[in-house]
């Protein structure tokens, strides 16, 4: 299996990170598939968008170094540079307009997916009968956990390569596989705010 390295790449500046969080960019990363070749208009046709603006969008991103392109006789072709994109360092840099955050984009992505899927189950009252006669797996098929876990510095890499092997395990399922459907999954660990208020306070009472 390839490593985490290998399999992901590091956003590196603030324009790869406003195409990456861009509800339409983020889109197109998670319709592609690293090492398959794939055109703007093929790509426009399964998420449901313009063309034009789709091959906006990834000539932008070649422009950008965050996907590969090449021209044939009669096409533009991208491909993926990594199978993931993190943000890394990014996470650090908060721009002056906050407004801009990559974090609102992320939110913005995920709502209007979800406004999505509620127009399309608007006329079901089951959300099981819904989504299995869309082709899916009824309730199952939308699962949110949140809980706490405890790491330490070395538990939190381990927890990240464990987390790329479980996505690696079931991406690697053939896409043509009529009995599996396709999910989009985000996994967001963060540290818990009230524990290091804990620690502020108890730092300045020490002081």
């Amino acid at each position: 299996m390839a490593t985490d390295k290998e399999e992901t790449y590091q956003i590196k500046n603030q324009e790869q990170a406003d195409l990456l969080t861009d509800p339409i960019g983020l889109t197109i990363l998670v319709a592609m598939e690293k090492g398959e070749w794939i055109s703007a208009e093929k790509i426009a046709q399964e998420i449901d968008e313009d063309k034009n603006m789709v091959l906006d969008y990834l000539l932008r991103m070649s422009e950008a170094e965050m996907v590969i392109s090449k021209k044939t006789d009669q096409n533009i072709l991208f491909n993926k540079k990594a199978q993931y994109y993190s943000l890394g360092q990014i996470f650090n840099d908060i721009p002056q307009n906050v407004d801009n955050h990559w974090v609102f984009g992320l939110i913005q992505h995920l709502s209007s997916d979800f406004k999505d899927l509620l127009e399309l189950l608007k006329d079901y009252d089951d959300i099981d009968k819904a989504l299995e006669d869309n082709q899916y797996f009824g309730k199952k098929s939308l699962f949110l956990g949140i809980q706490k876990i405890y790491l330490d510095q070395e538990d939190l890499e381990n927890f990240r390569e464990e987390i790329n092997a479980v996505i690696s395990k079931y991406r690697d399922k053939s896409r043509q596989n009529e009995d599996t459907r396709e999910f989009e999954t985000a996994l967001f660990t963060k540290p818990y705010l009230p524990a290091i208020y804990k620690i502020k306070e108890q730092q300045q009472k020490n002081s």
